[in-house]
């Protein structure tokens, strides 16, 4: 080593004999892996980072933090801390049932009366009446009939001139082909 060269403290731990020995194109190269390994060890910090804010984001739920239940994913929800409960879920026995109920046979439009032709065990012929049958109604919407209107629209000739004239559509008639009522009704339909 010369006196006029400082010695430089190597990169890497080796002897500073045995770096001042190594030729300059193997420094560069060990430099520029140097260089390249710490831009590395910046972007693994970053990524880890960024790793740890996300799995924070992933076990936040809207019991705690300030999102909507509807974010919460299908992880299921927690049971509740009440015990679980000898009884079976839904209506118990003895609860009387809530329901619709029926209309008055007054409002209805029809009455019909059905009957088992055969024992469904031995298959036997029935006969008789039942004094409490089992009621069923089925509450419908009823048909509706589509108007459909046909208007011509004529054209004459003039005796004069020779000039063709078509009629033109009355006020009120829709000039589209469906009525104002169709067209909204579909509109409420897509809406829906």
């Amino acid at each position: 080593m010369s006196q006029s060269e400082p010695a430089t403290c190597p990169p890497i731990p080796v002897p500073i004999e045995d770096w001042e020995q190594t030729p300059a194109r193997v420094k560069a190269s060990v430099s520029l892996l140097l260089a390249e390994l710490e831009q590395a060890k910046k972007h693994r910090k970053g990524l880890e980072e960024r790793l740890g804010c996300l799995e924070e984001q992933s076990s936040q739920t809207s019991e705690n933090s300030s999102k909507p239940p509807s974010q919460d994913g299908f992880r299921g929800r927690k049971k509740g801390s009440r015990p679980p409960s000898e009884r079976r879920r839904g209506g118990q026995k003895g609860h009387e049932g809530k329901g619709r109920g029926f209309y008055p046979v007054e409002r209805c439009e029809a009455v019909h009366e059905h009957y088992p032709s055969q024992c469904r065990c031995c298959g036997s012929e029935l006969t008789g009446e039942d004094a409490t049958p089992q009621r069923h109604q089925v509450v419908e919407l009823p048909p509706v009939l589509v108007s459909i209107e046909e208007h011509r629209l004529h054209q004459l000739e003039c005796p004069h001139c020779g000039e063709k004239t078509r009629a033109k559509l009355p006020e009120g008639v829709c000039e589209k082909g469906y009525g104002e009522r169709l067209t909204a009704f579909v509109g409420y339909l897509s809406s829906v």
